[in-house]
């Protein structure tokens, strides 16, 4: 069973002081390396065992309802680090999802 978040405005998401904002004319120019920096700090003790990041994609893999239920309510430790999904885009509960181009499934 899995589950895929996918993260709202992922890059816009990087927090930063009103005061630093004009020193970035851009925003930040190494922002993708910054957010998937701080994607890997948030989730890190769980990357591999059942969580793979790819900027803002998340996706979530379990064996069973229980490990899913606790998987799910790991990942929502996002919500303390005030990074929001996108709903719209998000997938629960399925037996097989599209990651990154590619079908996963059991």
């Amino acid at each position: 069973m899995f589950f895929k978040l996918d993260l709202k405005s992922g890059y816009h998401q990087i927090r930063m002081r009103e005061t630093d904002v004009p020193k970035t004319a851009f925003r930040l120019t190494n922002a993708p390396y910054i957010f998937q920096s701080l994607m890997n700090r948030v989730l890190k003790q769980h990357l591999r065992k059942f969580v793979l990041i790819f900027f803002d994609d998340i996706l979530v893999y379990n064996k069973t309802v229980e490990e899913y239920l606790e998987h799910l309510r790991v990942v929502l430790v996002l919500q303390e680090h005030q990074l929001k999904a996108n709903l719209k885009k998000c997938s629960f509960a399925q037996a097989s999802v599209e990651y990154l181009g590619h079908v996963v499934s059991q």
